[in-house]
């Protein structure tokens, strides 16, 4: 067979290849994840604890995840939808998680001295694919460092991590929020239950 014989029969795979690897790999997606708490009620509920703020120290920016072409280049951005910052979103779902739990929750301002501080940095928020012979992983993930600061000056920090991933043959826009909220509900779940923990064994 001819080298342009080849060429032809190539360039219809590589066009194929392309497409199902980018799916619609130029536009801009928007997403709104959701996050259900358990309602599993703690043990040291009605305990009053102060949410301060939730940091963002990731290095992407504003956007949450990546669209990738068929030769795994960056082609479009992923974002939350309405403007939402990924930071606001993991404040606004730890603030349900830890009210469903029973506790009391204040801003700041509003904290009295034996409240209760809880810190937060979000480390990643990311959602991006890899891209494969014939096949596309999803990959979802979500990871932040949590310190509760007991009113006696204690302090203890961890850091959570929620992840998601899945294959699919072509990844369209509504593939990519049920891994993010799957992620981010992993992570924010598991640190409403190590607070639980923590301030049951706290408590007087």
């Amino acid at each position: 067979m001819g080298t342009g014989r080849m060429i032809q029969l190539a360039l219809p795979l590589c066009t194929v290849l392309v497409g199902i690897v980018s799916g619609c790999a130029l536009t801009r997606a928007s997403i709104h994840p959701a996050y259900a708490p358990s309602g599993e009620k703690c043990r040291s509920r009605g305990m009053t604890v102060a949410l301060l703020r939730v940091v963002d120290v990731r290095p992407e920016g504003p956007h949450i995840g990546v669209k990738k072409n068929g030769y795994g280049m960056d082609s479009a951005e992923v974002v939350l939808d309405d403007g939402v910052e990924a930071a606001a979103w993991v404040r606004s779902a730890l603030l349900e998680d830890l009210r469903s739990e029973g506790f009391e929750v204040v801003v700041w301002s509003d904290a009295p001295g034996d409240a209760v501080l809880i810190h937060v940095e979000l480390e990643q928020f990311f959602v991006e694919p890899e891209n494969h012979f014939m096949t596309v992983e999803l990959h979802a993930i979500v990871v932040f460092r949590l310190t509760v600061e007991l009113p006696g000056g204690e302090a203890y920090a961890r850091r959570f991590k929620g992840h998601r991933s899945s294959p699919f043959m072509l990844v369209t826009d509504g593939d990519i929020e049920p891994l993010v909220e799957g992620a981010a509900a992993e992570a924010v779940a598991a640190a409403g239950r190590e607070i639980c923990t923590l301030l049951a064994g706290a408590r007087p």
